[in-house]
């Protein structure tokens, strides 16, 4: 019995040596949650993992808005996220996540520059009734 609890002890510790250690943030991505804006443009967040080197990044795409000084935008940048508070951090934003896989909600509370950028859903659905993303500085 002895023998058989020492072979399995040596398995498991170098199953976690061999194992690649998961970022919690991987547990986030793959994802894409989207917005509206009051004339009914689509923004879209996306998270992504890279297979094989398990990297992760966000994007953050405006339809119809790219260039202007309103528009959401953001380019492969790294992000945080704390499963147990639920915060998710990206470009000087901290945003918070609830709800379940498929129906969740991620809302921007916090900004270091410029303005919140609302609410995002992982549910279309969901994202063309809740109450759009008005601009700031609309030309």
């Amino acid at each position: 019995m002895a023998i058989i609890v020492s072979v399995a002890l040596v398995v498991a510790v170098g199953a976690m040596v061999l194992a690649p250690t998961a970022s919690p943030s991987r547990l986030l991505a793959p994802a894409i949650f989207i917005s509206y804006d009051d004339d009914g443009n689509e923004s879209r967040i996306i998270f992504s993992v890279t297979e094989g080197t398990g990297e992760t990044s966000v994007e953050v795409y405006d339809d119809a808005n790219w260039g202007k000084p309103y528009g959401r935008f953001l380019s492969g940048s790294d992000y945080e996220y704390d499963p147990t508070s639920g915060e998710v951090r990206f470009a000087g934003r901290t945003w918070v996540l609830t709800g379940d896989a498929g129906s969740r909600r991620l809302e921007n509370v916090e900004t270091e520059n410029g303005r919140l950028w609302g609410v995002y859903y992982e549910n279309e659905l969901e994202a063309r009734q809740a109450e759009p993303f008005r601009p700031a500085n609309r030309e």
